[in-house]
């Protein structure tokens, strides 16, 4: 009727869904603690010229076996160890050269199974330094966005933002410390 409140539930959901789904939250959700998390996309393609791999034919077919797309979205988050598929993907995304025997046919069922090791130093490099790199580039662009707002939405997203970046920095921690054990290996 006319003058009576009307209400909204917008079912259970965290403070995270809730301004991602409908743009608001409750009241009282205000106050539920952030995990820290953020995501990650990695993508195998041969479309940009910059980067054009020669084999990203072979390395799209490789994930179809796998039940994988050409482009992947991870959760990065402050655990102790890395998402093991997402190095994977990585070791997959950055097979060149010598180490592209593993793309011929024969090999086509094992591929996977095999990347979940380090594959050769080479390849291990360029996968931590992409992800060096890019959780860099997000942690830039995360950081620069803020907010004058005091209101509860802006509270949240900006737990929300600080949660991200502390996944992202604890993310290229491991990416660096990964790098460093590789440069200690290539020095001894």
């Amino acid at each position: 009727k006319a003058g009576e409140l009307v209400s909204v539930c917008p079912g259970f959901k965290s403070v995270a869904e809730s301004v991602e789904d409908h743009g608001y939250i409750s009241q009282e959700n205000t106050v539920e603690l952030v995990d820290p998390s953020s995501e990650l996309t990695v993508s195998i393609n041969g479309e940009n010229q910059d980067t054009w791999d020669r084999y990203w034919e072979d390395k799209i077919d490789i994930l179809e076996l796998s039940e994988l797309k050409p482009t992947n979205q991870f959760d990065l988050t402050t655990q102790e160890e890395l998402d093991p598929l997402l190095l994977q993907v990585l070791r997959l995304k950055f097979i060149r050269d010598k180490d592209s025997f593993i793309l011929e046919s024969i090999f086509r069922n094992t591929v996977m199974e095999t990347l979940a090791l380090p594959f050769s130093r080479g390849n291990e490099k360029s996968a931590f330094e992409f992800l060096k790199e890019t959780t860099e580039a997000l942690i830039a662009k995360l950081g620069g966005v803020t907010s004058t707002s005091d209101s509860p939405q802006a509270t949240v997203l900006k737990a929300l933002r600080d949660a991200e970046i502390e996944a992202l920095e604890e993310t290229k921690n491991k990416a660096e410390d990964m790098l460093r054990v590789l440069e200690s290996r290539t020095e001894s």
